[in-house]
């Protein structure tokens, strides 16, 4: 996967990465679709709102 860095230069979390690959691939998913199974969903939002 390609090394996807913010303004900051700071690389991006994993789940924001995982969130990212799973759109590239797929433009439109829901919620479910988007959140890893093992991450909490507080935890999820969070990453989410960041991008």
């Amino acid at each position: 996967m390609a090394n996807i860095k913010t303004k900051h230069k700071k690389p991006l979390h994993p789940i924001q990465m995982h969130i990212l690959s799973t759109l590239i691939k797929k433009i439109k998913a829901s919620f479910g679709e988007l959140r890893p199974n093992d991450v909490p969903t507080d935890q999820f939002t969070y990453h989410l709102k960041k991008l």
